[in-house]
């Protein structure tokens, strides 16, 4: 599985924890922290795909913040066979939807600010995420559900703030290496 992220650490970061804490080796899947815009991320997973040619499947994973093309984006990842997960307004409400509902819109800012009220200690580079949020996974895959429920009438659904799809991501992790949900 490759995984191509917009983002040089928060990212990676919590994609390395789920490898770390299921002993996946690294050719197991591959992350990448681009740290470039939507259009350069799925560029750049059309490019390690097509020339790797290994994976099972591809992933970019890049977040609304104030990028232009993110529909151009989405284009040339369907064209491509490129998954993504997506979040808006940032990746990080992925991590906020573990402790909380956040049904209403959110600035990135506020999404942090409310984060530190669960993980005091939330960085960008903070290293432990994965572990640290693990035991609410469950209740993060009911928000994000909960979410697209809310969305579903809505145009584009997986782009309305707030909304999530990296929980699409961490579940096929799940099928892919068949390590069962906890």
């Amino acid at each position: 599985m490759l995984i191509v992220c917009e983002g040089k650490e928060t990212e990676p970061l919590y994609f390395n924890g789920f490898r770390r804490k299921y002993n996946l080796q690294k050719e197991l899947f591959t992350i990448v922290g681009f740290g470039a815009d939507p259009v350069s991320v799925i560029k750049e997973a059309i490019k390690r795909k097509t020339e790797e040619q290994d994976y099972d499947s591809a992933w970019a994973v890049f977040d609304c913040d104030e990028h232009q093309g993110v529909k151009n984006a989405f284009q040339m990842a369907k064209d491509h066979e490129i998954k993504i997960a997506f979040s808006n307004p940032c990746f990080e409400l992925w991590f906020l939807l573990h402790f909380q509902d956040q049904e209403a819109f959110i600035e990135r800012d506020a999404v942090s600010k409310r984060l530190k009220k669960f993980v005091t200690d939330y960085e960008k580079t903070t290293k432990d995420m994965y572990n640290k949020l693990q035991g609410s996974q469950k209740k993060a895959f009911k928000r994000t559900d909960r979410l697209r429920e809310i969305h579903k009438s809505a145009l584009k659904p997986e782009t309305e703030n707030p909304s999530t799809t990296v929980d699409q991501l961490v579940l096929s992790l799940y099928r892919h290496y068949k390590i069962r949900l906890g």
